[in-house]
Parts: C-alpha cells; sequence; structure tokens
C-alpha cells in the first residue's frame, strides 16, 4: 500500500466507510483525493493491524515533499 488510494482499494470502500463511521461516498472522496483525513487515522489503526500510523504519515510526508 502506496498511496492512500491503494489502502482504500485494498480494504474496500464499504470496509473503510464501516471502519470510520462515514457514507461511502465520503471515503469515494477521500479515495478520488488520495487523502484520508488524520482524524480517522487512529480508527483505521485500531482496526487493521497493517496500517500504521507510521505508514500513514509517510504517505502524507510525501504528498508535501519538494521535488525539484
Amino acid at each position: 500500500m502506496d498511496s492512500f488510494r491503494s489502502i482504500i482499494d485494498a480494504l474496500g470502500t464499504g470496509t473503510i466507510s464501516n471502519a470510520i463511521g462515514v457514507p461511502e461516498s465520503h471515503v469515494r472522496t477521500m479515495r478520488a483525493r488520495d487523502s484520508i483525513p488524520l482524524v480517522y487515522w487512529f480508527d483505521l489503526v485500531e482496526k487493521y493491524p497493517q496500517i500504521t500510523i507510521e505508514k500513514l504519515r509517510g504517505l502524507r510526508a510525501g504528498r508535501f515533499e519538494e521535488t525539484d
């Protein structure tokens, strides 16, 4: 899982929706934006041990790195 989108694809929109308590349409929006807001990270980490805070932080940091 090398992006937020790939996490959503791997677990499924419905699964993520149930895990974080939002409508599937919201998860589809997160997928389109390739972003999972910080407010949902702890729910994901708690329910899915293959997802870690470190992994999520790394994905987020990668989005804001400057490229030359």
